[in-house]
């Protein structure tokens, strides 16, 4: 079965990220990449 790739928002913390791309999944999270970052900016990096 295929994992799908999350997208956090900052309001998941980091241990869950990790968790979750310890175990293999394909994990983004805003905190890491741009924290702060508007809501139409977090839809770009999802890529909807």
């Amino acid at each position: 079965m295929r994992k799908p790739k999350l997208l956090f928002d900052e309001n998941i913390g980091l241990k869950v990220h990790e968790e979750l791309r310890n175990r293999g999944f394909a994990v983004r999270s805003v905190i890491v990449e741009d924290r702060g970052a508007r809501d139409t900016e977090v839809i770009e990096l999802a890529g909807v």
